[in-house]
């Protein structure tokens, strides 16, 4: 990372310049106690700090650090966010868990002689076993080593209680840079809030692809993992014979663009950005999911009264692309 490739991401809303610090020339991070370690492509993935508090509590419970996110685990976490806030429902680390198993993808690299394990961009996340999932999509291939292009950012200074009921204040945030012993599968006991909270997802998953969803955010122009944003009107419509919640006066037509397709076609082509193309085998496990008779679903285009088209079929698959 250099000062152009930072003026560049301030420019586009990605991080405030003042929270900051590009790394000097140091190989490995060494982070200040205030400090986490991220990604350039963490954001284009959907990143953005300060999180939401329901980020730290996935980092706990898998035992793992910001630095540790694949760009695709960032993908998941914006789409569960996205999912239950959009019906109304509290989050909840234990549906998330039960519906996630964490799935680590480590780097070996020769240096001086000796096999060293890289540790960064390793953790992403794939359907429990059994789980009910939505139609998935996931980007195959990012730029070639971006877990390179890492530096430092600032995260906010939070009181806490500990176990003894005293105030201490603490970044949750901050990278510990401490080799880790990963928790895959974390278990958490049913409450009433995580049965609300599955069986929202659970509706969504039948009505609606991870695609579709991630245009709904990119259309409202929210990042779902940042913290500070909710919605607080909701109207009920039947889809496909269930209630499913629509937002209520939230959305709007963006007066960048004149014309309905131009603004579908910048959505579309800013969820390639972060899900990849659309490809046959994600067509083909939409059709298992949804049916082969599913049709687009964007809510935030509809209350928008945008008119939108189904996508055309993908022509190859990710093993046939030439």
């Amino acid at each position: 990372m250099d000062e152009a490739e930072l003026d560049w991401m301030v420019t586009n809303r990605m991080v405030e310049k003042a929270y900051v610090c590009l790394p000097k020339n140091e190989t490995t991070p060494k982070p200040e106690p205030h400090e986490c370690v991220v990604f350039w492509d963490q954001f284009s993935a959907g990143l953005r700090l300060p999180c939401q508090d329901f980020v730290e509590e996935i980092l706990k419970a898998y035992n793992i650090e910001m630095h540790h996110l694949t760009l695709n685990g960032i993908a998941k976490i914006a789409l569960f966010i996205w999912v239950v806030k959009s019906q109304n429902v509290n989050l909840d680390i234990g549906v998330f868990c039960t519906l996630h198993e964490m799935h680590t993808q480590f780097r070996n690299k020769i240096v001086d002689g000796k096999n060293i394990v890289k540790y960064f961009g390793c953790c992403s996340f794939k359907p429990a076993r059994g789980a009910k999932q939505i139609a998935p999509a996931s980007k195959n291939k990012w730029v070639e080593n971006w877990y390179q292009y890492w530096f430092y950012h600032s995260v906010p200074l939070v009181e806490e209680k500990d176990d003894s009921r005293k105030i201490v204040k603490k970044y949750p945030l901050a990278a510990k840079m401490t080799k880790n012993i990963f928790y895959c599968k974390p278990e958490f006991a049913s409450s009433k809030n995580s049965r609300t909270c599955e069986k929202a997802y659970k509706l969504t998953a039948n009505l609606q692809s991870a695609r579709d969803l991630c245009e709904e955010y990119i259309a409202t122009r929210v990042w779902p993992l940042k913290k500070g944003w909710s919605f607080e009107c909701f109207h009920k419509k039947v889809v496909r014979g269930k209630d499913y919640l629509y937002l209520d006066k939230e959305a709007f037509r963006s007066k960048k663009y004149s014309k309905d397709e131009d603004f579908v076609s910048a959505v579309e082509v800013k969820a390639v950005e972060i899900l990849g193309k659309f490809f046959k085998n994600e067509k083909d496990l939409m059709d298992k999911i949804l049916g082969k008779d599913y049709k687009c679903l964007n809510r935030v285009f509809e209350i928008a009264q945008i008119t939108y088209n189904e996508r055309p079929p993908p022509a190859y698959s990710r093993t046939s692309q030439v």
